[in-house]
């Protein structure tokens, strides 16, 4: 019996399902492609990093690109999924005994992002501006280390997750305000600056520090369905 009903409900999240992406798809659609710089605020250490006098970390800064798709639900506003791979981390400098004994290191965490978002749109004559409210799920893949003195001394290593003690998951909103116009057949063109930060601490037990970080972008984005 509570097979039969488990079966039945699936049976209504599919149609749902099915008819809410028919109604979306009604709509003017867009996929788009979004390009630009990262800026990492993650405070991130591996165990290699506490032989030495740790100086002020800064931030990290990588370039990113991610996909977008956005689907109608009425004129001023639109749903919008845009999975992104992403790299967080710091830039540390170490130093040491003497002079000789400073070096710099890098460390870095590959996430696998899926933002859904809402986003509310403002024309204005020519011009349409607009903000972004959502949520992020994000799904870590790899950390990298890399030490150096000198471009020439330069060692890059892939760590060990479970033995630095990361959490392979993270969520957490995210916001966005952007510019965009259309350029020609309905094409759009578009500048943004998105913010986001995870309310997951990265580290099992170790230590505490959160995902936190900055995109600037600028892409392009196509119309599927003319409307």
């Amino acid at each position: 019996m509570r097979t039969k009903k488990l079966d039945c409900f699936y049976k209504q999240v599919l149609v749902l399902t099915l008819l809410g992406c028919s109604y979306l798809l009604q709509g003017q659609t867009y996929i788009g492609l979004q390009g630009g710089v990262h800026q990492s605020n993650s405070l991130v250490f591996f165990t290699r990093d506490n032989s030495s006098l740790l100086v002020a970390p800064n931030a990290n800064y990588t370039p990113t690109i991610l996909l977008s798709g956005e689907f109608p639900i009425n004129t001023k506003l639109w749903l919008c999924i845009s999975p992104t791979f992403q790299i967080e981390g710091t830039q540390l400098t170490h130093t040491g005994q003497g002079t000789d004994a400073t070096y710099y290191t890098t460390n870095t965490l590959g996430y696998l992002h899926f933002p859904l978002a809402l986003k509310m749109k403002l024309a204005l004559q020519k011009n349409t501006f607009y903000g972004k409210l959502g949520w992020t799920t994000a799904y870590l893949m790899y950390g990298r280390y890399t030490e150096w003195q000198s471009i020439r001394t330069k060692t890059t290593a892939v760590v060990d997750l479970a033995k630095e003690q990361l959490e392979r998951w993270d969520f957490g909103p995210q916001f966005a305000i952007g510019f965009e116009k259309e350029i020609a057949n309905r094409h759009l063109i578009n500048i943004e600056l998105n913010y986001a930060f995870g309310l997951n601490n990265i580290y099992t037990d170790a230590m505490e520090s959160f995902n936190e970080g900055l995109n600037i972008l600028i892409g392009l984005s196509h119309p599927i369905i003319q409307k």
